[in-house]
């Protein structure tokens, strides 16, 4: 794996009917690493959170709200998922 030199970071964050975070990552011009997540959460809400924060009954309305994370890192090669629900079925069945 070859090393990472002169990195530079971007970020981005929305506010406005949902919440939406975007980071990336580059070094030497390639990207290496980006990250966005969302959550289905307004600008009042957030600020009402953070109104209400010694609240601990604030959050409870927002808990069943959907959340989005996504991470890419081109070029990492991860080992294969190992199913050992399927290995253990070929071997009873051997």
């Amino acid at each position: 794996m070859g090393r990472l030199h002169n990195l530079a970071f971007q970020g981005e964050l929305t506010i406005a009917d949902k919440v939406r975070a975007t980071l990336g990552a580059q070094s030497q011009g390639d990207v290496v690493a980006s990250f966005q997540a969302g959550a289905t959460l307004s600008g009042a809400e957030l600020v009402d959170l953070a109104l209400r924060r010694n609240e601990r009954d604030a959050i409870a309305p927002l808990l069943d709200r959907s959340v989005t994370l996504n991470l890419e890192v081109p070029g990492l090669r991860l080992p294969a998922p190992r199913n050992s629900l399927a290995r253990r079925v070929s071997r009873r069945a051997g």
